[in-house]
């Protein structure tokens, strides 16, 4: 699996089966398409799949789902994409702490068990870097991706929340398979915007 970062929270997932674009700002060639900014230039795309409702899919042995937290009035959704044995936890553009509530629906299938990579924006308009930290500490995940963040507006938040990890790596993309998975702490991917 491969995951590369278009910027903001627009992000692209190269699976076995799929390419997989999240929020996607322009068009480009893919087999699945997460929440198009305009879905008329993706329809144009021949066997393209397209989810913009709330629920669970299966694409070709991949599987997303797509749900929502509630943030003052406010639906953000969310994401969960499991492919080849990995899961992969996209909080998009959440800006608050998670609450989490017994009877709550909204994140039901998406936020449970252990996560192997969390997509998690940081920075101004997103989570503090106080709150990602701690949400992160508590999802536990082998690897975790900021998004969202402005590099250079963001340069302090950025630079707290790597103070709160052991390893660190920066790349342009990122490449991973099951077997590669970190073990022991978690790992920050540090990826350069495309």
């Amino acid at each position: 699996m491969q995951i590369i970062w278009n910027g903001e929270n627009s992000i692209k997932i190269i699976s076995e089966n799929n390419i997989i674009l999240l929020n996607p700002k322009k068009v480009e060639q893919c087999s699945l398409v997460i929440d198009p900014k305009d879905q008329k230039d993706f329809a144009k795309i021949k066997d393209i799949f397209t989810i913009v409702n709330y629920g669970e899919y299966e694409v070709k042995d991949d599987f997303v789902y797509k749900n929502f937290i509630e943030e003052d009035g406010e639906k953000k959704e969310i994401y969960r994409l499991d492919m080849e044995d990995i899961n992969v936890l996209n909080l998009n553009n959440i800006s608050k702490e998670l609450v989490f509530k017994e009877d709550e629906e909204a994140i039901e299938g998406i936020i449970e068990g252990n996560f192997d990579i969390l997509l998690i924006p940081i920075g101004e308009g997103f989570l503090s870097t106080k709150t990602a930290i701690d949400l992160k500490n508590s999802l536990s995940p082998k690897i975790v991706i900021p998004i969202n963040y402005d590099p250079i507006k963001d340069e302090k938040a950025l630079r707290e929340f790597k103070a709160s990890f052991l390893n660190i790596t920066e790349a342009d993309k990122f490449k991973i398979a099951k077997k590669n998975l970190p073990q022991e702490e978690s790992v920050l991917y540090i990826l350069k915007a495309e």
